[in-house]
């Protein structure tokens, strides 16, 4: 295998949570938020819903497969030239988030915290330390989801707790007024970002206990959708619908009312590092299933040499993507939900029907 490493169901369990809520605390509240207004946590459940279904396929041809992974099954299964396209299609699509990913985290750096640094500095930056940890394999990359997945919960647990006091009940009604499509479509922003763990296909088979690897990744996804779930509610709760879903980043600005007493105050800055830090695993995650991936799918012995031109390619993608911040909203709202899950879904289950006509049921 092109990776020794092995990775304890712990260390599954919180790469998953972190890929589900880091990202997704700076993309999905306010467009999901506009849409599905206080029914918000329905659009959460048809999220979770999505998405467990994409983990039960993934799970259900990882066992089938074993120990390929989701670039190497898909030749077994369509074989060699269509499986080969499809391939890089999961692999492009990898390329494209993590993309999408560096432009988020630097866009927020911008927007709310440093507004004077070029934007250039903070991509490079988080490029190269995902970089170094790609290189230094799958097994470091467990350690690091290890140290940030217990900050991530802890400190958005805080977040939530410590402005309960500042919600008004008031602004979580009227109940059940909003139009179940508009809640359906508001679901498909967070499942298209949940989906992501596809990548689940290419950690599969380095999971020491492989038959145990649905359980991690719900737990995980469960996890964070818990968390999300209640950050978005405290931001209706705390500012209204409308400023929520208007607010650029609400979870930051969540952040920022935090006080305790006259003598703790910005503690939104370790809340933002420790954000950042979830934000860190998902790109890395999303790195190196494409670096591994592209080895995988031209049949190289080693997927170092790939690090560094794929990073590269991530900085120009996340550059070169969006003009503004307002493009990214947009796409984010606009088309992201359905071209993600045309892949995570879409291309998923087409590799489960073509699996179960080839060769039937696992046995």
């Amino acid at each position: 295998m092109l990776e020794d490493g092995k990775i304890s169901s712990r260390q599954f369990f919180l790469i998953i949570f972190s890929v589900i809520l880091s990202v997704s605390i700076f993309s999905v509240p306010s467009p999901a938020i506009a849409l599905a207004k206080q029914e918000i946590w329905l659009a959460m459940l048809i999220a979770t819903f999505l998405d467990g279904v994409v983990a039960v396929i993934l799970f259900y041809l990882g066992q089938k497969y074993f120990p390929q992974s989701l670039i190497q099954y898909c030749d077994t299964i369509l074989g060699r030239v269509p499986g080969k396209i499809l391939g890089a299609v999961f692999i492009v699509f990898f390329i494209h988030v993590a993309g999408m990913t560096l432009r988020i985290l630097g866009d927020f750096m911008v927007t709310a915290v440093m507004p004077e640094t070029p934007i250039l500095v903070f991509i490079v930056t988080l490029t190269i330390l995902s970089a170094s940890a790609v290189r230094n394999g799958l097994e470091v990359i467990a350690r690091l989801s290890e140290l940030i997945g217990p900050l991530l919960i802890l400190f958005s647990m805080l977040t939530i707790g410590l402005v309960l006091n500042n919600v008004n009940l008031d602004n979580l009604k009227p109940f059940f007024h909003t139009p179940p499509a508009d809640i359906l479509i508001a679901g498909l922003i967070p499942g298209s970002w949940f989906g992501v763990c596809i990548l689940m296909g290419m950690l599969l088979p380095y999971h020491n206990k492989p038959k145990q690897t649905l359980k991690a990744k719900m737990g995980g996804v469960v996890t964070g959708t818990v968390i999300l779930t209640a950050g978005m509610l405290v931001e209706i709760g705390v500012f209204g619908v409308q400023e929520a879903a208007s607010s650029t980043f609400p979870s930051y600005s969540l952040a920022r009312m935090i006080s305790l007493g006259d003598f703790v105050e910005r503690i939104e800055a370790i809340i933002m590092t420790v954000w950042l830090g979830g934000g860190f695993m998902t790109l890395t995650a999303l790195y190196f299933s494409a670096v591994l991936g592209t080895a995988q799918l031209l049949n190289l012995k080693t997927y170092k040499p790939l690090v560094g031109p794929v990073g590269i390619i991530l900085i120009v993608f996340s550059i070169l993507l969006f003009e503004n911040h307002s493009q990214l909203v947009t796409f984010n709202k606009e088309i992201f939900p359905y071209y993600a899950l045309s892949i995570e879904a879409g291309l998923t289950t087409v590799l489960l029907v073509v699996s179960l006509l080839r060769h039937g049921k696992a046995n």
